[in-house]
C-alpha cells in the first residue's frame, strides 16, 4: 500500500554510503506506488543534492525507465535550505 514505508533519516560520516542508501530508499518508495511528486529527498548541501539527483537519474536509465527519467526533472531532491526557502 502506498505510503507504508514512512520517512527515512540517514545520518553517518562521509563516505559511509548515505547517498547509496537514500537512492535505494527512493526506488523502494517508487516500487510501492509513490510517484516522484510524493517523495521529498533532502540533504545539507548543493553538491550532495546534485549527486543524489544524478544517481537517481542514472539508476532510472539503467532500468530503461525513460518516463521516470523525465519525471525526475521535477523531482524534489534538494537541500533543506532550498526547501524551506
Amino acid at each position: 500500500m502506498p505510503g507504508e514505508r514512512g520517512s527515512v533519516c540517514v545520518g553517518a560520516s562521509a563516505g559511509s554510503g548515505k547517498t547509496t542508501r537514500l537512492v535505494r530508499e527512493y526506488f523502494d518508495h517508487l516500487e510501492d506506488g509513490i510517484g516522484t511528486q510524493g517523495i521529498l529527498a533532502l540533504t545539507f548541501n548543493d553538491e550532495a543534492a546534485a549527486n543524489m539527483r544524478d544517481r537517481i537519474r542514472e539508476r532510472a536509465l539503467e532500468q530503461g525507465d525513460e518516463e521516470l527519467f523525465d519525471q525526475l526533472n521535477w523531482a524534489q531532491v534538494q537541500t533543506f535550505h532550498s526547501f524551506c526557502a
